[in-house]
């Protein structure tokens, strides 16, 4: 959009420029180019163009990578979760919070190959990205043959909801995990 706004601004100063100076007539008339004047002003609209969009670009990245962590946290669920269903048996998702990683043995990420999945999310986003959640005491997440989230609380019960937060950039996201159709909501902290 603000490109569309200097383009137009520098179209416009063409054609002022063209109607004041009118065509050269005759060898005797030099041609003229923009003034310094004409090209400082234009440089400078650019200038408070960029200095205004930059801030804004940078935010839209923060959350954007931010949330690319958290889509890659939810999609390795929603494929543990599917294996538990077709597979009809208990599959466990561990996570190591200090590492920002999480692993598998149940699940195998690629046909033909035995690669269990592995993910670790500081290697793939950045060294910045952090991983905490309420699990009730417990360090990973358990689906059970209907594709049901468990987690063992501190006394031994076994819960259904439970909470990753993910933060990277001075952005925070919370992944609620609960049973049902969608297995992870996402909510952003403001």
């Amino acid at each position: 959009m603000l490109t569309c706004f200097f383009l137009a601004v520098a179209a416009h100063a063409i054609r002022a420029y063209g109607r004041t100076h009118g065509p050269v007539r005759g060898r005797s008339q030099r041609k003229r180019g923009f003034s310094l004047i004409e090209l400082t002003v234009v440089l400078m609209i650019m200038a408070i163009g960029a200095t205004i969009a930059l801030p804004r670009l940078a935010e839209t990245v923060s959350r954007q990578r931010l949330e690319s962590v958290a889509k890659s946290i939810q999609c390795d669920l929603e494929l543990a979760r599917r294996t538990a269903m077709n597979r009809g048996r208990t599959v466990t998702v561990q996570f190591e919070f200090d590492n920002a990683r999480y692993h598998s043995a149940d699940v195998m990420i690629s046909a033909g190959r035995s690669e269990t999945l592995q993910t670790d999310l500081s290697t793939k986003f950045g060294e910045d990205v952090e991983l905490s959640a309420d699990f009730f005491g417990a360090a990973g997440i358990q689906f059970d043959q209907r594709g049901t989230p468990t987690m063992t609380d501190l006394q031994g019960a076994n819960q259904s909801i439970g909470t990753i937060t993910v933060l990277c950039e001075g952005g925070r996201l919370n992944l609620q995990i609960h049973p049902g159709l969608s297995l992870v909501s996402l909510e952003q902290d403001d």
